[in-house]
């Protein structure tokens, strides 16, 4: 119903558009073309992003969407609309969130794991996020804490000129990255933290280890911060959720593994992310997520008789502690999971 209801309005959107053709000079009116661009854009968006979708959604899509309802609504306790998601191979090879097509992607054989599943807590905060961006319920006034942090940078730049004056163009362009995209990658991860606990971390340091080492301390990228600021928004919200011996033992582990001379930060590294930032977002998170009433981790594990995030952490505890079993233990609990959700494959 989500697809007609997008059709319908392109429709619409088209019928205007032609509508307005009939206007003398319409034709030599260059917005004509851009609105033509743009409905063209969104018409293959709608084919691409569900119809396709739709067309081959299975009894594994249907698995994932009903877990993904079961963990928004009835266990994180968040109010939204039904999540289409897509199980079929792109090139968009992890975990995905489009939140204009109310979409999430689950990589093919995803069914068969669970220190993978906390990654779908993130792509919900992608939801999460965007209904409550406007009003900045989540983030509280953390732009402008972002503004004035860089441009007192700026200021000191400008006043000294022994400084590298570089600095004049980088600390700007910073500032903009934090506001467009950065801050939305940053606050996804602590929601993840808050709904799912320390398994997000787990799964966020097993990514990061996977990945080309220069995207540790990347500064410039534009749709992601970089690893190593990211796992310590991470641990600051840990903190703020008073999971502070997790924080610390996840903090060793991610310590061992800057340590090794594949790593290295690139020159201004530590102006690009500051720790202030992080923690005033990690408050303002964590204290939006309690005044909109979401469930946090500790309390779902206390109230739920079945808790998934509470399944998502043994499952990391049983793999730390005990890795020669793993494979047995998580095959026995996966096989659970599928029948809770009356999956099988």
């Amino acid at each position: 119903m989500e697809t007609d209801g997008y059709l319908r309005e392109l429709k619409l959107e088209i019928n205007g558009l032609l509508g307005s053709e009939k206007s003398p000079n319409s034709l030599t009116n260059p917005n004509i073309y851009i609105k033509y661009q743009r409905l063209c854009e969104k018409l293959n968006a709608i084919e691409h992003d569900r119809v396709q979708v739709l067309v081959k959604f299975d009894n594994t899509g249907q698995y994932f969407s009903d877990l993904i309802r079961d963990l928004t609504q009835n266990q994180f306790k968040v109010s939204m609309s039904s999540i289409m998601v897509a199980t079929i191979r792109s090139n968009r090879d992890y975990f995905w969130a489009d939140v204009g097509c109310k979409l999430i992607g689950v990589p093919n054989g995803e069914e068969w794991h669970l220190t993978s599943l906390p990654d779908l807590a993130h792509e919900i905060g992608h939801f999460v996020f965007d209904f409550n961006s406007d009003n900045n319920w989540i983030v509280g006034n953390i732009s402008q804490d972002i503004s004035e942090v860089f441009q007192k940078e700026m200021i000191e730049v400008e006043d000294n000129t022994r400084r590298s004056q570089e600095l004049l163009e980088l600390l700007p362009k910073w500032m903009s990255l934090w506001k467009k995209t950065w801050l939305i990658e940053f606050t996804c991860d602590m929601l993840a933290i808050y709904f799912v606990g320390p398994a997000y971390a787990w799964t966020n340091l097993k990514i990061a280890s996977s990945d080309p080492p220069k995207d540790i301390y990347n500064i410039d990228k534009p749709t992601h911060p970089s690893h190593e600021s990211r796992m310590r928004a991470i641990n600051e919200m840990l903190r703020v959720m008073e999971m502070g011996d997790e924080a610390d033992l996840i903090l060793d582990s991610w310590n061992g593994l800057l340590s090794l001379p594949i790593y290295t930060e690139p020159n201004h590294y530590q102006l690009v992310f500051p720790d202030v930032i992080l923690q005033h977002l990690a408050f303002n998170v964590y204290q939006g997520c309690q005044n909109l009433g979401f469930s946090p981790y500790p309390e779902q594990v206390e109230k739920l008789s079945f808790s998934m995030s509470k399944l998502m952490n043994e499952a990391w505890d049983v793999l730390r502690s005990e890795p020669s079993n793993f494979q047995t233990w998580e095959k026995e609990k996966i096989l659970a999971l599928h029948s809770h959700f009356n999956y099988f494959p």
